[in-house]
């Protein structure tokens, strides 16, 4: 019995040791922070529980290939966006996907949501302005 409940232990590291998990989790805390959402209302998006959402954000449940393509279509960004601070041994993170940041896809999201032209064309303008300074 104890070496069964030693293997169980050894298990649930090894599943939560590497630390994907969270990185992923931590990813989905910030961006739904970002968007000032609450888990009960990313939960709604995507047809969980907002307990689910408390276990992926804690890094306590690992994210299936399927969830995490509906969280991303949910939270409007490209599913990279998850795994850009991933990185294990012997395999440096490579940075944002595609060299943005969270604060770009973020922007890029929210930019995207103007229909106006005028308006788009002088977010666009203070945006370049603002960069160059």
């Amino acid at each position: 019995m104890v070496l069964t409940q030693r293997k169980l232990n050894e298990s649930r590291e090894l599943r939560s040791g590497d630390g994907f998990d969270f990185q992923i989790g931590q990813r989905l805390r910030g961006l739904r922070v970002a968007r000032g959402l609450t888990q009960a209302e990313v939960a709604t998006k995507v047809n969980l529980s907002f307990q689910q959402i408390q276990k992926y954000e804690s890094g306590q449940s690992s994210v299936s290939a399927a969830k995490l393509c509906t969280l991303a279509l949910a939270l409007e960004v490209p599913v990279s966006f998850f795994f850009d601070e991933c990185s294990s041994p012997g395999h440096p993170s490579s940075g944002a996907s595609n060299g943005f940041t969270e604060e770009a896809w973020l922007l890029a999201g929210q930019f995207d949501r103007i229909e106006n032209s005028k308006t788009r064309a002088q977010v666009l303008a203070l945006v370049k302005c603002l960069a160059e300074e």
